[in-house]
């Protein structure tokens, strides 16, 4: 049933994704606009940079709209859009940069969404287990068994499970961000850290 409720809640319409940028950003979204900023990112070759001017626009505060973001670039690859979808390379550029851009924003605000009762309560609960090592790694383990096992996109599922941190579990929002930032940026090189030959 969670799942279910998840899967819905992911749908990757223009509609659906209006509602969620309207109720995450400061701007009304329409489907239109959502529609028009798909065709910009099949004719950009799915660029990250069109997402991002567009969310700029928006007045977007949160790293919750990571998720209608990738739903976006979902939708942008279908046939009704677009006569190709998102390469493997494009898509996991698109969804990097985009959390690049969005990481730095402060979350939402606790209840700032409409979440199920049960979708928040298990992700509550996913976030807050306790464990013995890097809890951080754990959900994020957690979560992601979780999202296998009801097929969905890890980097559509995982910004969602920041909104339903908001929704109601507001205290695990910052392991809720450690999760999509130990999943969306990739761990420094060793020359980047100053410890390679």
């Amino acid at each position: 049933m969670v799942l279910a409720d998840v899967r819905e809640l992911l749908d990757s319409t223009p509609q659906a994704i209006a509602e969620d940028v309207s109720a995450l950003g400061l701007t009304p979204v329409t489907t239109d606009q959502v529609a028009g900023v798909a065709t910009m990112l099949c004719a950009s070759a799915f660029d990250p940079d069109v997402t991002r001017s567009w969310l700029e626009g928006l007045i977007v505060t949160n790293v919750a709209m990571v998720g209608p973001a990738n739903r976006l670039l979902r939708y942008s690859g279908t046939p009704e859009v677009c006569e190709r979808a998102p390469t493997p390379y494009e898509r996991d550029f698109y969804r990097a940069e985009v959390y690049l851009a969005l990481a730095p924003a402060p979350p939402l605000p606790p209840g700032a969404t409409d979440v199920p009762g049960g979708v928040e309560a298990t992700v509550c609960d996913l976030l807050a287990a306790p464990g013995a090592g890097d809890g951080v790694a754990e959900a994020l383990d957690r979560l992601l068994d979780l999202g296998s096992r009801g097929g969905l996109d890890a980097a559509e599922f995982l910004p969602y499970v920041v909104e339903a941190a908001g929704a109601g579990c507001d205290q695990w929002l910052p392991t809720a961000i450690g999760v999509l930032d130990r999943y969306f940026r990739p761990p420094a090189s060793p020359s980047a850290t100053g410890q390679g030959g």
